[in-house]
């Protein structure tokens, strides 16, 4: 979790249901199972300000640490530029490493990304042939 970067731990179970209806619940605790990571795929919160997207992305990123997985989170716009700074100072594969050791060592993706962007927030299991 210290790694993470996470900008605080929210949980599922602090998420106000009744505070915005229009969220599904089933489907939310649905994803916090996390079989999205082992298909693949990806989630996207969409919205306008104060629904409880960061909060939802956050929450999915504590229940992944707490299966056991590496998180890591930060803006959309930081992630690309620090891989932009990487590859122009020469360090690109390092800090794909860092972000996720298998990309150089062929291991298992264990990692999930988690950031937001103005438009909204998402969750990311991350995969090698993606980056």
């Amino acid at each position: 979790m210290r790694s993470s970067r996470l900008p605080a731990l929210k949980t599922l179970e602090e998420y106000d249901f009744a505070f915005q209806p229009s969220v599904k619940r089933e489907q939310i605790v649905s994803l916090h199972e996390l079989g999205f990571v082992a298909r693949k795929e990806n989630v996207v919160f969409l919205g306008p300000p104060g629904v409880g997207k960061r909060h939802l992305a956050i929450s999915l990123a504590v229940a992944a640490a707490q299966g056991g997985r590496r998180v890591y989170y930060g803006t959309l716009s930081d992630l690309v530029e620090s891989l932009e700074e990487a590859q122009a100072g020469g360090r690109l594969k390092q800090r794909l490493r860092t972000l996720h050791p298998s990309v150089a060592a062929g291991g298992r993706r264990d990692r999930l990304l988690a950031g937001d962007s103005e438009r909204g927030h998402a969750v990311l299991p991350t995969d090698r042939s993606a980056l």
